[in-house]
């Protein structure tokens, strides 16, 4: 199976299963509702009447929900009806129950029922306690269990599984180098902009106390770089204390020489050497050299 296809599987069935706790707990919540409305309707609107018991039957078969079923008449105000539930919440018993319940009953018996003033089609022979305690239990259990459970399952399988982002293309780190009294060149490992303007501070101060021998010493003292590939560099070269030739090359198209800059100039342009991208420092190096560090 493609992963496509079974990611696709996986949030359906997600999906379907907090639909279901959904669906069961605003069900319940419904009954619930409707419940604690009967009730306290009942303890307002219904009113006790004599009826005479037609019928009892217990519905006690294999497989088969116990519950026990009397059946009753009564009258009010000349009217007659006929009424079946035991409460006003129609709620089943147990199997030892039915046989206890039934036992209080029989056909011809007189007993007293309620009814609703409102409506006397609506009638049972025992009016609810307030001692119901699932009237409370359910409606908790729905709105912190099993409503806010299948409103999460329902939001993550509507949430598409995000793709793996693209790595953001990182700058290269940026490498020192120097020149050794035989000219070539000496790797001296990455450096941070803050090493760097260290560098730069340290050879400039050298420069201006030593005592050079030969174009080679000289050269070796002077002359140093940072790097961000093998045609992506910055090569600096020390004049005297406070002024420096640059030369500078991006991703080897692009060359440029500057003579006899200041330190501040130099600093600016190492500063955007290591933020910017080649492209971005090209364009800062042929519009305005000398200009402060981009953010």
């Amino acid at each position: 199976m493609k992963p496509k296809t079974r990611q696709f599987l996986e949030r359906m069935v997600v999906l379907a299963l907090g639909a279901a706790l959904v669906l069961i707990s605003c069900s319940n919540l419904y009954n619930s509702v409707f419940s604690w409305y009967d009730f306290l309707s009942a303890q307002k609107h219904w009113c006790p009447v004599q009826a005479n018991i037609r019928n009892v039957v217990s519905a006690d078969n294999p497989g088969k929900w116990n519950e026990p079923k009397i059946q009753f008449d009564f009258a009010v105000q000349g009217n007659h009806y006929v009424g079946k539930r035991i409460d006003i919440y129609d709620n089943g018993k147990g199997r030892k129950g039915i046989f206890q319940f039934l036992a209080q009953y029989e056909p011809g018996q007189r007993i007293i029922i309620y009814y609703d003033i409102r409506d006397p089609n609506r009638s049972a022979i025992q009016k609810p306690a307030f001692s119901n305690g699932m009237l409370l239990v359910i409606p908790l259990g729905n709105l912190l269990i099993l409503l806010p459970l299948g409103l999460r399952l329902i939001k993550e399988s509507l949430v598409k599984t995000a793709s793996p982002k693209k790595p953001s293309k990182v700058l290269a780190p940026i490498m020192h180098y120097g020149i050794d009294s035989d000219l070539s060149i000496i790797e001296n490992g990455v450096v941070s902009l803050e090493q760097a303007l260290k560098i730069i501070t340290q050879k400039n101060a050298e420069n201006s106390t030593i005592m050079h021998t030969d174009c080679e010493t000289v050269i070796s003292k002077s002359m140093f770089g940072f790097s961000r590939s093998d045609d992506t560099f910055v090569e600096i070269a020390i004049g005297d204390i406070n002024n420096f030739d640059v030369r500078i090359e991006v991703d080897g198209s692009f060359e440029k020489e500057l003579h006899s800059i200041p330190f501040e100039v130099l600093i600016n342009i190492t500063k955007n050497f290591f933020a910017l991208k080649p492209k971005a420092f090209k364009r800062f190096i042929c519009e305005a050299p000398n200009r402060p560090v981009e953010r």
